[in-house]
């Protein structure tokens, strides 16, 4: 079950870019204390339906995503992460490394610069 997504920030005459992270119940604390959105998931489909959701408001800029939630979706997750914004971050698990994130970044590397400066 995942938790209702936050109501954006209020607006000001100034530009602002949200951040919210995506992870298992009881991650967040540090993102929430940091001043991050928190949206505690319990599996890549509630991982998945939060992120189109945030993409349609299309109030975030960046979208940080637990790589273990993220796994049995990241296929879906890579399309989403063609259009430019919101850009989908993987954060690796310290407690299941599955080296996603690595692999994640790469691609937005390429995609940034043209050239995957990560590897080469």
């Amino acid at each position: 079950m995942a938790t209702a997504i936050p109501e954006a920030p209020a607006q000001s005459t100034q530009s602002k870019q949200s951040l919210v992270y995506l992870g298992p119940v009881g991650a967040g604390l540090g993102f929430t204390m940091s001043g991050l959105g928190v949206i505690e998931c319990d599996d890549g489909a509630a991982v998945l339906a939060n992120v189109r959701k945030l993409k349609e408001q299309r109030e975030v800029s960046t979208i940080f995503i637990d790589e273990g939630l993220a796994a049995e979706v990241v296929d879906d997750i890579q399309k989403l992460n063609n259009e430019a914004v919101p850009v989908i971050v993987l954060l690796p698990n310290p407690a299941h490394p599955l080296n996603l994130t690595q692999q994640m970044m790469a691609t937005l590397v390429v995609q940034a610069v043209g050239s995957d400066i990560l590897n080469n």
